[in-house]
């Protein structure tokens, strides 16, 4: 509950620990965005109050601006309504970091996770040494296989496995390792099978290289029986899309699309989620780095096309999905309120 209290005019707080902007040394920081079509570039500069904001201590949720950019993105993709109300969203450092702190928050020592037969590596790193357990479901050239999971649920015995699980983690677009994408059909028969009561199921989706579909050759790399939508980013159904009862917590990464170094991702989740995460994100890093937060909302600035359709055109990719997005303009931030109650 500080930092709205910092925001009062003529407040000079000593209790957080927040350097004077003016000790700063740094007056101004300029980059150059490549064009998507040419070999232009433009330069934008940043300083003063947008430079400050960039280097101090702020809220946990992210830029303001940016968060309302990638709400609009999630209104727009994947049909979320905007204002908050079933998801909300929160800026981290890359959707690893978000997918760990998720891992922390959901899973206990020696709970068993589902997981694709062939599943991301850098979430085993983390959840072997956690000490969970995996169910692994058969996977095809659609992605996880409907009946696999539906199979594997209706023959567990908490007598020889364990408690049943009660969280599922895919990766649906691209699978790392096998590469394999699921097809909206797919996406909502396995939703189903969450729902149903005796399975319950939360689901974490990992979606880094949702932007990076082929428009030209969906079809082909779904494999025979792909659904007809699946040829252009934004028809193809997401986990986080069909999320009626809040049951989906979905990553997404700027590490695909702008650059991996920026160390950006985002987290859309139920309100609930969302605050468990932030409270989280407080106690171990307090804030990812506002720097890269701020040349992020700059690209937005200045068109979208600039830098993300440089290689979303390349690729063939997401092009509907992010022209005409409203650009976002970088100002003072608009702290949000800091959630008090400590983590259980």
């Amino acid at each position: 509950m500080l930092f709205p209290l910092l925001k009062l005019p003529g407040m000079i707080s000593l209790g957080g620990g927040l350097p004077n902007p003016g000790t700063f040394p740094f007056s101004k920081l300029a980059v150059d965005i490549k064009s998507a079509t040419d070999a232009s570039t433009k330069t934008v500069e940043l300083n003063g109050p947008t430079l400050n904001s960039a280097l101090q201590y702020s809220a946990t949720s992210g830029l303001p601006n940016l968060v309302e950019w990638v709400r609009g993105l999630q209104e727009r993709v994947h049909g979320v309504p905007a204002d908050g109300s079933a998801h909300q969203v929160t800026i981290a450092s890359g959707s690893q970091d978000a997918m760990v702190r998720l891992f922390e928050m959901v899973l206990r020592e020696g709970d068993t996770l589902l997981v694709e037969d062939a599943t991301y590596t850098g979430a085993l790193a983390f959840l072997e040494p956690l000490g969970s357990r995996f169910a692994t479901v058969q996977t095809d050239g659609n992605g996880m296989i409907p009946e696999s999971l539906e199979q594997v649920l209706n023959d567990w015995s908490e007598a020889d496995q364990g408690p049943r699980p009660r969280v599922l983690y895919t990766v649906p677009t691209g699978s790392n390792p096998t590469g394999a994408s699921l097809t909206s059909e797919r996406v909502r028969a396995i939703y189903e099978i969450a729902r149903r009561p005796e399975n319950n199921l939360f689901i974490i989706e990992d979606d880094p290289y949702y932007f990076l579909r082929f428009n030209d050759t969906a079809d082909a790399a779904a494999g025979a029986g792909a659904d007809s939508d699946a040829d252009a980013v934004g028809a193809v159904d997401s986990f986080l899309s069909v999320d009626v009862d809040q049951r989906v917590a979905r990553l997404d990464s700027f590490s695909k699309v702008l650059a991996a170094g920026l160390r950006l991702g985002y987290c859309t989740a139920s309100p609930q989620i969302t605050k468990r995460l932030q409270l989280h994100m407080q106690v171990c890093e307090w804030v990812c780095g506002w720097l890269g937060w701020v040349l992020v909302v700059v690209v937005m600035q200045k068109q979208v096309n600039m830098v993300v359709m440089h290689v979303l055109y390349s690729l063939g990719g997401a092009r509907a999905c992010w022209q005409n997005q409203p650009t976002i303009q970088p100002t003072e931030q608009s702290v949000n309120p800091r959630f008090s109650r400590p983590l259980q």
